[in-house]
């Protein structure tokens, strides 16, 4: 399938094609510095070979939909890689079930030097853009490139997957592309553990701590406290069935990405809060300590 869809994308400008022999076979360091710098040379937009738009990349919810690949340079004005820095505002799921992934991508924003590491801040639509962008991923014991062109599942001229509160701010989307091609689609994205996908940005050591039954030795705010002093990044879930709401406002079967965890004192009494984040963006939590 790989080969029948890298002939489709080349004879879309085979002589072009013929001009950068070998670079999709190997993957040296520079291979993204050597392909982007001859499309830039050559005044062309990548395409790749190896990740093409495709219906079979997208979740089955998705494949009878009239879905369009498109550029941000396409899709607004003045689009931007990042936009005032990358923070959890920037990471709003999509029309799949990825919040395992977006989960972990919000925790990371807070640690900007992890942060740039798997997503190189250097890049942008403005200079010597040729349409690749470059991601760092964890995999079996060592750091591996991904880079893949700036085509985007987009309906009606929106972005239909992981996008930013900002409508031209797109590192978010395109990290999401990059992790996708590293896992074969955006389908095999489709239902995760925020576990995977904290050790696959951050080459940390995971550990996964259930609730029921509860840690005999220390409280599992105190864990969670300590670990956030040291720098970890944890999410959080209930398990049961997917997207329904309990009577709190909260989803089981998804993942959160813990901010903060902290202390009020209230009528000469400590109350132990746990700030949460869901990146789907919708719903909203109703119980103790809320808005409401």
């Amino acid at each position: 399938m790989t080969a029948d869809l890298a002939q489709t994308t080349h004879r879309h400008d085979m002589s072009f094609e013929q001009q950068i022999p070998q670079v999709f076979d190997a993957s040296p360091a520079n291979t993204f510095e050597v392909i982007k710098a001859q499309y830039v040379s050559a005044g062309r937009w990548f395409e790749d070979p190896d990740f093409p738009p495709s219906p079979s990349l997208l979740p089955d919810s998705l494949k009878e939909e009239n879905v369009a690949w498109r550029r941000p340079v396409e899709i607004c004005q003045n689009p931007e890689f990042i936009s005032k820095g990358m923070t959890r505002l920037d990471v709003v799921q999509g029309k799949l079930a990825n919040c395992w992934v977006l989960a972990a991508i919000a925790s990371l924003t807070n640690k900007s030097k992890l942060m740039n590491k798997v997503v190189p801040a250097a890049q942008s639509f403005s200079s010597n853009y040729a349409g690749i962008f470059l991601f760092r991923f964890w995999q079996y014991s060592d750091w591996v490139e991904v880079f893949v062109d700036d085509r985007l599942p987009t309906i009606d001229g929106h972005l239909v997957l992981t996008h930013s509160i900002q409508k031209n701010e797109f590192w978010s989307a395109l990290l999401e592309k990059a992790y996708a091609k590293l896992n074969g689609s955006y389908a095999a994205l489709h239902v995760g553990f925020p576990s995977e996908a904290l050790r696959d940005f951050t080459s940390g050591i995971v550990e996964t701590i259930p609730l029921k039954p509860a840690p005999a030795t220390q409280s599992i705010w105190s864990i969670m406290k300590h670990c956030l002093n040291k720098g970890a990044l944890i999410c959080c879930g209930m398990p049961g069935f997917q997207g329904k709401q309990n009577e709190v406002g909260l989803f089981t079967g998804h993942a959160y990405s813990v901010i903060k965890v902290d202390q009020v004192h209230l009528n000469q009494t400590v109350h132990n809060l746990i700030r949460i984040r869901n990146p789907f963006g919708h719903g909203e939590y109703t119980g103790c300590w809320s808005d409401r």
